[in-house]
């Protein structure tokens, strides 16, 4: 039953006309990055964590807002496995649009420029000298940032959607939260912001080194995630 229901929530997340839309949007966003920019360094991963809210977060929020949620824990589901096929669910799809965007990305950029395309340049050097080196683990590394970042912030949609009933509310409050941040918090704290360690990829920040990233991405969703179990764990109900 768990991978049956796994099954069919990652396409029925993933196979709607609002995300099939979005990815379309971002797709027509790359290609033309690449046609028209001389150093055209990640621009998906800029755009996608952001939107992640809006595509595919409001899965748990809206099957607790229908009662859907209590006609699966009734069928002998618990509670604990229901959340962990929607997260678990909701990491494959982070994975799975990531991965569809970057090899649009980079072929398109292959057609278009008549070579090869790395997921960043040597003008914006914000990975070791080894990466640099070497373009499959560069592209390897930044991908699995993208990854990292798009799972972290669908985890703040998960705690979102564990205090509100709106759909809305829960799809717009993690956006609302990273801008808050990234305006409101002093200067010397703005390496704590997710808008700020998610512009690295298009910006050039000296002290960004691909260790901290990964700790930070990892760290920060393993905190969400952790609180969007615990939270829904203890809610009477479903």
């Amino acid at each position: 039953m768990f991978w049956r229901l796994l099954k069919n929530e990652i396409g029925r997340t993933l196979f709607r006309t609002k995300v099939l839309l979005a990815f379309l949007s971002l797709v027509a966003f790359d290609v033309w990055s690449v046609m028209t920019v001389v150093n055209p360094s990640a621009s998906f991963p800029f755009i996608l964590p952001l939107l992640l809210s809006f595509m595919i977060g409001d899965s748990l929020i809206c099957e607790r807002h229908n009662s859907y949620s209590w006609l699966v824990l009734t069928r002998g589901l618990t509670k604990f496995r229901y959340i962990a096929i929607k997260m678990l669910g909701g990491a494959i799809n982070c994975f799975i649009l990531a991965g569809a965007l970057a090899v649009i990305f980079s072929l398109t950029g292959a057609v278009i420029r008549g070579g090869t395309l790395w997921l960043g340049s040597e003008v914006v050097q914000f990975h070791p000298e080894l990466l640099l080196h070497s373009p499959l683990l560069h592209t390897a590394a930044v991908f699995t940032l993208v990854v990292l970042s798009c799972i972290a912030i669908l985890g703040l949609t998960f705690v979102a959607s564990t205090y509100t009933t709106s759909p809305y509310a829960a799809m717009s409050l993690p956006v609302l939260i990273i801008l808050a941040l990234a305006f409101f918090l002093p200067g010397s704290w703005q390496w704590l912001s997710p808008y700020e360690r998610i512009i690295f990829m298009i910006t050039h920040q000296p002290w960004v080194n691909m260790l901290n990233m990964t700790v930070y991405w990892f760290v920060f969703g393993c905190i969400l995630y952790s609180w969007a179990v615990i939270k829904y764990l203890l809610t009477d109900g479903i």
